[in-house]
C-alpha cells in the first residue's frame, strides 16, 4: 500500500477521494484510504462530479485510474484543481494536455 497510503493517513484531514468505479467495501481502495472520505461517483454524471470536486476546492487532483475501469479523463478535462497529476494507472504518459505531472518510477515512466 506504500507511499501514497502513508501520505493519505498522515494528511487525511485535507484529502477527499472520489471513485468513478463502484466501490467494493472489501476492495484495495478502501484499505488504502482508510480514514479518507470516499465518495462513490460511479453513478454521477461527469459534470456533477466536477462540480462536487470544485466545491471541495482541492489544490491538487490526482488520477489513479489511468486507462483502467471507469477512467476519469472527462473529469480532469475540466481542470478540477490548479495542479492535476496522474499516478500509476498507466505506464508512461497518458498524453493528456490537462495533466501537469506524472507520478511514477523508472518503470512507469519508461526511464524518462
Amino acid at each position: 500500500q506504500g507511499l501514497l497510503a502513508d501520505h493519505l493517513r498522515l494528511n487525511s484531514s485535507h484529502v477527499s477521494a472520489y471513485s468513478t468505479a463502484p466501490i467494493d467495501p472489501k476492495g484495495p481502495s478502501i484499505s488504502v484510504l482508510q480514514r479518507v472520505p470516499l465518495l462513490d461517483a460511479s453513478n454521477m454524471r461527469h459534470t456533477d462530479t466536477v462540480m462536487s470536486i470544485r466545491r471541495a476546492a482541492p489544490l491538487v487532483a490526482i488520477d489513479i485510474n489511468g486507462f483502467t475501469e471507469k477512467p476519469a479523463f472527462q473529469i480532469f478535462r475540466f481542470r478540477v484543481a490548479p495542479v492535476q497529476m496522474t499516478w500509476m494507472g498507466y505506464p508512461g504518459s497518458l498524453y493528456l494536455e490537462n495533466m501537469d505531472f506524472l507520478i511514477g518510477d523508472a518503470n512507469a515512466t519508461l526511464g524518462q
